[in-house]
């Protein structure tokens, strides 16, 4: 969140079940619409291949919240 607070773009890698805390934690901390990329859990214990497939269908949303200005961001 330092980085956020200096302009600097950074994405949160959560789990689906964590989404929840993660808004509120973030919006606690002063920084409310900090990006998330949501992942399906359990993050461990899979497989390679699925971990990949995890990984390609999060990079759209990783990529949207370090692209998107910080400024524009709510």
């Amino acid at each position: 969140m330092e980085l956020e607070k200096r302009n600097l773009p950074t994405v949160t890698i959560v789990g689906e079940t964590f989404r929840t805390i993660a808004d509120y934690e973030s919006e606690g901390l002063g920084l409310p619409g900090l990006p998330l990329a949501i992942v399906e859990y359990p993050m461990g214990g899979v497989p390679t291949e699925e971990a990949v497939a995890r990984a390609h269908r999060a990079f759209d949303q990783i990529l949207a919240g370090l692209t998107v200005p910080v400024e524009r961001r709510s």
